[in-house]
């Protein structure tokens, strides 16, 4: 394998600044999509275990934990939405236009599907 060089990292670094500016959906979706997905998954497996061991008190850590992480990531992409009921809440205040709300509850059905 080829490894690369430092100037082609910041080739590559500058190639993605450039999509992201001429298209911020195209982060905001993976995000959105991503944050969904690992908050969706640490809810079903917590649930799973939390069965098992309902005396454990940090059974609930892994959870907030991943919310902590998504919600870190995907904030400067998205604005961290990972809700359709928090998408659709920004949407009644004006914060997001019906696009961005049909694209963004679209792609956190999906990450949560996938999950």
């Amino acid at each position: 394998t080829t490894s690369r060089t430092p100037l082609t990292k910041r080739i590559m670094a500058i190639s993605l600044v450039r999509i992201y500016k001429q298209s911020p959906v195209i982060p905001a979706i993976a995000g959105e999509l991503l944050g969904t997905f690992l908050l969706t998954m640490a809810i079903g497996l917590d649930s799973r275990t939390s069965s098992a061991s309902a005396q454990n008190p940090f059974a609930a850590f892994s959870v907030g934990v991943t919310l902590w992480l998504a919600i870190v990531i995907t904030h400067p992409l998205s604005g961290a939405h990972l809700n359709p009921a928090v998408t659709f809440n920004l949407f009644l205040l004006n914060k997001v236009n019906l696009k961005q709300m049909i694209v963004y509850v679209v792609t956190q059905l999906t990450g949560a599907s996938l999950a």
